[in-house]
């Protein structure tokens, strides 16, 4: 990932938690950080965790996971949960009401995402900038 020193950085020197850097002026800030911690306990997971082959995230998808989060942080909208796919990858997702929404954080930095309401489904691919206007509107905020 282009940015995850860079992130990574962000992250340990604490401008998220103290207000002190663009980012941690987001009134979302404290939020993402507790999904930001939670990635680490992920590369944690201990084999045979789940009944499928699950794998622990490598540290490529942990960077991905790490700028997606910080990237979603900046178009400001509400922290999503974050959730281990069987190969290692992380995800996240939204869910109020009749609404889901959610994106995998893919290591090579397109992220899949999809949002549904009731039976409307729509998906497709972010890696930055604007949110799709599907998305956001599902995830709210």
């Amino acid at each position: 990932m282009k940015n995850s020193t860079e992130d990574r950085a962000r992250i340990e020197n604490g401008s998220l938690r103290d207000g002190t850097g663009p980012l941690g002026n987001s009134p979302h800030a404290e939020a993402y950080m507790v999904q930001l911690n939670a990635i680490e306990r992920f590369r944690a997971v201990p084999t045979n965790w789940s009944t499928s082959p699950v794998v622990a995230p490598n540290d490529e998808q942990i960077a991905a996971a790490q700028h997606g989060l910080l990237m979603l942080l900046l178009e400001e909208v509400p922290a999503p949960k974050l959730m281990l796919l069987n190969d290692g990858t992380l995800a996240a997702f939204w869910r109020h009401g009749d609404v889901y929404a959610s994106i995998d954080f893919d290591a090579d930095g397109d992220f899949p995402w999809s949002a549904a309401r009731e039976l409307d489904v729509t998906s497709g691919t972010w890696s930055g900038g604007t949110l799709p206007p599907p998305l956001r509107d599902a995830i709210g905020g």
